[in-house]
């Protein structure tokens, strides 16, 4: 039960930082309990998977959760892109680093 609470912990953490930059990039952040149930509410959302990877319902959840707690419409928007971008990058740039270890590998001679 304690590795599993301390793992629930660190997830928010690391979500409430990552959800608040994501705001401070677009606009004013959101206090923190606001955070947390966006990041709350969010993960309820990937229950429900219509499209791959999901993509297009978390952002819409995101944005739509955001402005019931009364950030406005565009900064919640713009934050939910933010959020989906750095996904995105984050993903291409461990792939990328991972080609070139997986070429430098295949090197004869390696």
């Amino acid at each position: 039960l304690g590795i599993f609470l301390a793992s629930w912990l660190m997830s928010i953490a690391v979500i409430t930082i990552m959800y608040g930059a994501a705001f401070a990039i677009v606009g004013d952040v959101p206090p923190l309990p606001t955070l947390v149930a966006i990041y709350a509410l969010v993960q309820a959302t990937s229950f429900v998977v219509i499209t791959p990877g999901n993509i297009g319902i978390q952002d819409l959840g995101f944005a739509a959760v955001a402005v019931l707690f009364g950030v406005p419409a565009g900064q919640a928007a713009g934050a939910a892109l933010v959020v989906r971008l750095s996904g995105v990058l984050v993903t291409v740039l461990a792939g990328v680093i991972a080609a070139g270890f997986s070429q430098r590998d295949a090197t004869p001679g390696s």
